[in-house]
């Protein structure tokens, strides 16, 4: 019998503990900024139960209780069309937009796509609706709610759902958020909201520029600003003369909100703040092997307070051939090692990673959380196998904290690029509600390493795969005094480099040997804006 593997099956009832999370000294905090009423209207169809804005048409959308049909206005409160509503009648729902392409079931559905939520009885759905027509494109039956499911948000970030229940005296799951996934409907994650926190009746939930959850309720005089994993921010004022809200729909390009209210109003609410884009969670991937050949990745976290951050090294989840069975991680800053792990489970921060929602899937797997000093501070991940052992391995780091001031900047990962799957491949994504210049390159032939890549090529892609750019040697490809002017060019004319204006969501890029050739080679992602 493997003792490790034994103790690992032991300690498996940590996955059992119900997530405290811990709210309720929040409940004398002040509101810690004040909203500002901007303009309303009222459509004249009586109580509104939902609200959301279409940035793509720049229109509003309404929904009235127990209507027949979605109505959407311009902002400046013209009557433009209605569509039928898919689902039951109900008092208990929500319209959003998907913000990016998305999967819901095994549908992939168009950015701007309408989507209504049905919480009014059981379980509650989720509709992809042709906001021209009324077609149902597909639908999400979730495992989340028994009634009384009153909102819900697409996280980009996560590529999760949030949807939140409103209060059901006696009922155990009421006033609760949980977080979805948008293939399977299944419950992921989820926090109960105390009364005296912040109490859901009617309401809803919205995503924040920053990534962070905010919620109305028809029985609160404030929103409620949360991070995803239940963190308290800090209560927005409503201004003085606007009560009973019950949906929000957020305009992430100006930091303002159409929220719906009881009264049948539609409110224009200013000082939702617009948040400039940054670079969030990262990774690379690539083959582990041994001395100079493992997995060394690196970043800067840049600003002036301390950032709280996971970082993962993932193996035995990969769903490929060759994958690296039991990484082990080290975490180093300036002045030398913060910390290192072998099996997530281990090492006294278990409870933690666990509620932090990103504990690697595998046990075998490592994790380090660290809350790391900014000002522009140098910090390295290095990934090997346990043992001396080889194969497809991850490093990842995410931001747990975008509410302070510090951001991820610049990214780095350094490994051996073969061939196959087992070239490199880094991801990012970029979180706001702006875009985000960045130069992406690829380092081989500058680097003082026996076994150096000595011909890197770059390809860098979309979410969903598609491509937008790629480079062979940096002075060709027509960007030349583009990745001049960045200041930071590759030192040799055979190392790659592209220069791009990229949208908030994840992008891949991916580093080859030219000619099929092998070698070290460095991938690095900076910010440029």
């Amino acid at each position: 019998m493997n003792p490790k593997r034994t103790m690992k099956t032991r300690e498996k009832r940590l996955a059992g503990i119900a997530i405290a999370f811990a709210l309720a000294n929040s409940a004398a905090q002040p509101a810690s900024a004040a909203l500002t009423l901007i303009d309303q209207f009222s459509p004249g169809i009586g109580q509104l139960v939902g609200s959301g804005f279409d940035d793509t048409a720049r229109n509003v959308w309404i929904y009235g209780s127990s209507g027949a049909d979605l109505r959407s206005y311009s902002t400046t409160a013209t009557f433009l069309a209605s569509i039928a509503r898919p689902g039951e009648a109900a008092n208990h729902a929500d319209i959003e937009f998907a913000p990016e392409r998305l999967t819901l079931g095994s549908t992939s559905i168009p950015k701007g796509t309408l989507l209504m939520i049905n919480g009014e009885s059981g379980l509650a759905d989720i509709y992809a609706v042709n906001k021209v027509t009324g077609a149902i494109f597909d639908s999400l039956p979730t495992s989340f709610g028994a009634s009384d499911v009153v909102g819900a948000a697409y996280h980009a970030g996560r590529n999760t759902f949030f949807l939140v229940r409103g209060r059901v005296p006696g009922d155990t799951d009421q006033n609760r958020i949980a977080e979805i996934s948008t293939t399977t409907g299944s419950v992921l994650n989820s926090l109960q909201l105390a009364a005296s926190v912040f109490e859901v009746n009617l309401g809803d939930i919205e995503i924040a520029s920053n990534g962070n959850l905010l919620l109305v309720s028809n029985i609160e005089s404030r929103v409620l600003e949360l991070t995803p994993t239940g963190k308290f921010v800090r209560y927005l004022a409503l201004p003085t003369g606007v009560s009973g809200l019950s949906g929000i729909g957020l305009d992430e390009s100006t930091g303002e909100a159409w929220v719906s209210s009881t009264s049948g109003t539609v409110y224009h609410l200013g000082g939702f703040s617009a948040s400039l884009a940054v670079l969030a969670n990262i990774s690379t991937r690539l083959r582990v092997q041994t001395d100079d050949n493992i997995l060394i990745g690196g970043f800067i976290v840049t600003g002036t307070q301390p950032k709280k951050v996971i970082v993962r090294a993932i193996g035995p989840s990969l769903p490929l051939v060759g994958k690296l069975e039991d990484p082990t991680l080290e975490l180093f800053g300036p002045s030398g090692s913060i910390g290192s792990n072998d099996d997530w489970r281990t090492g006294g921060q278990a409870l933690e990673i666990f509620t932090s929602t990103l504990a690697p899937s595998n046990d075998f797997e490592s994790a380090i959380l660290a809350t790391l000093p900014a000002n522009s501070t140098v910090y390295t991940a290095i990934v090997r196998g346990a043992g001396g052992g080889t194969g497809i391995g991850l490093v990842e780091v995410y931001d747990l904290d975008r509410a302070v001031d510090s951001t991820l900047a610049n990214i780095s990962s350094r490994g051996l690029v073969e061939t196959g799957d087992n070239v490199s491949i880094g991801g990012f994504i970029i979180s706001g509600s702006t875009t985000k210049k960045v130069i992406v390159r690829a380092i081989g032939p500058s680097l003082s390493l026996p076994g150096k890549l000595a011909d890197p090529t770059l390809e860098l892609f979309n979410r969903d795969g598609v491509p937008i750019a790629s480079n062979d040697n940096w002075r060709t490809g027509g960007q030349e005094a583009e990745i001049i002017a960045s200041t930071v060019p590759p030192t040799d004319d055979l190392e790659s480099a592209v220069v791009a204006t990229l949208p908030p969501t994840s992008h891949t890029a991916i580093v080859r040997g030219n000619g099929g050739t092998t070698g070290v080679a460095l991938i690095e992602v900076y910010a440029l804006d």
